[in-house]
């Protein structure tokens, strides 16, 4: 198992750069270091790299808001001033009204005539699928694919311009904007057969909400970054995250060999009407052999034929390690699990040592903060969630969150917080 990090490596990872490892080396890749030491130009002003512009505009902002008619400002959000700080990424994405605004627009606005942008009205049908990965990033609310967006931005804009979206929501018209410089194949294709004398090239955006929530995910989208550095981020934090908790993660193949556990299926228990004893349904309306549901299916213990739909749940009073509250919740069982060894995959039945792991996990507090409540419940009913540990309780996917929370709060000025936070909640949700 590879060795933590050293604190020397951690602040050196975030300069790293992934690169193509040359020919007949052995590796995927190599290193480059050096990536903060450009030169970086915003609003007129050269700073030697990008954390000084962030240091920079940052203390810019943080004395901003200790203005109290700033603060004023209709629809400014309920938070600290650290809080709005460590969200914010100045002058580009601010958590707050971005008191650069008008900075922005004006350093690059040039004088346009109406002649340059006297066109017919957009009159073509638009249809665009959502199966598209920047779409599906994250839900929100009334979302338009960003492609469908384009067609109305290169027919009424230029290359260069400004576009304004006052309701952006998660900021498609943003993705919309900058995808004008650089379409994929298809879309080029499609849409030059619609407008053959359409100007491609990048357009700007400035996009703004009420609500935190969708820029923070609109200012991610927008802002450019180096998938290299986002993936050793994610290698390192799993690396450490596996050292900690890699033990949950493995199940018994043989006297002398353990594999990795892929996932586990739970089942809900039920009381019989008759008996009133607990049914595991996988138990008794599961036919591995034939690989369907049996329905009706007799109880265990009594034989009465049962149907799912007419059954009580069976619930238990739990005490929850995080909240420290005790909750009564719906009984699942750990019923199957299937594991990885030697490039093949198995599945088998939980042995006491699973279930064993299973109670322990569920029994454990973090050492540190773990979202509760309403973000907790989230995450528990997450895909990744419930694998080892049923239950709106702490569960292995809280686990790795609560280590990759460690990893981004104990970096200053880390570089890239904003993304990662953005990119974690993306696989937990």
């Amino acid at each position: 198992m590879a060795k933590k990090s050293s604190n020397k490596q951690n602040e050196r990872f975030f300069e790293e750069k992934l690169v193509p490892a040359k020919p007949g080396s052995g590796e995927l890749f190599d290193v480059r270091h050096g990536d903060e030491s450009r030169p970086v130009e915003c609003l007129g002003m050269t700073f030697p790299n990008d954390v000084a512009r962030r240091v920079h505009f940052t203390d810019l902002l943080r004395k901003k808001l200790k203005d109290p008619t700033f603060q004023k400002i209709d629809g400014f959000p309920l938070g600290s001033d650290e809080d709005i700080l460590a969200l914010s990424d100045p002058p580009y994405y601010t958590a707050c009204p971005n008191p650069f605004l008008t900075a922005f627009v004006e350093h690059d606005l040039t004088p346009k005539t109406s002649d340059e942008y006297d066109c017919e009205p957009f009159a073509t049908d638009v249809s665009e699928g959502k199966n598209d990965p920047i779409y599906n990033a994250h839900s929100y609310h009334t979302k338009v694919p960003h492609k469908a967006i384009m067609r109305y931005i290169l027919h009424y804009t230029r290359p260069g311009d400004l576009v304004f979206d006052g309701f952006c929501g998660t900021g498609m018209t943003g993705v919309a904007a900058q995808t004008c410089g650089h379409p994929d194949p298809e879309t080029k294709a499609s849409v030059e057969k619609d407008f053959p004398q359409v100007k491609w090239g990048t357009r700007r955006s400035v996009l703004c909400d009420l609500s935190v929530l969708p820029t923070f995910i609109a200012s991610n989208l927008n802002q450019s970054l180096d998938p290299g550095t986002i993936a050793k981020m994610f290698a390192v934090l799993l690396r450490e995250a596996e050292e900690k908790y890699g033990s949950f993660f493995v199940t018994k193949h043989s006297a002398i060999s353990t594999g990795t556990i892929n996932y586990a299926v739970w089942s809900d228990v039920f009381l019989c009407p008759n008996c009133s004893k607990e049914v595991v349904f996988w138990d008794a309306a599961v036919d591995l052999n034939a690989g369907e549901q049996i329905d009706p299916f007799p109880c265990p213990h009594c034989q009465t034929s049962l149907k799912k739909r007419v059954l009580d749940r069976a619930f238990s009073q739990t005490h929850d390690p995080i909240t420290l509250k005790v909750e009564k919740r719906a009984k699942r069982k750990m019923v199957w699990i299937s594991y990885s060894y030697g490039g093949e995959r198995f599945t088998k039945k939980p042995d006491a040592d699973d279930l064993r792991k299973a109670e322990e996990l569920a029994s454990q507090r973090p050492g540190s903060w773990v979202p509760s409540g309403d973000s907790q419940r989230k995450i528990a009913s997450s895909k990744m969630a419930c694998i080892l540990c049923g239950g709106p309780i702490i569960t292995r996917s809280m686990f790795l969150e609560h280590s990759m929370y460690l990893g981004i709060y104990g970096q200053e000025l880390m570089k890239r917080r904003s993304q990662f936070h953005f990119g974690m909640h993306f696989v937990l949700s």
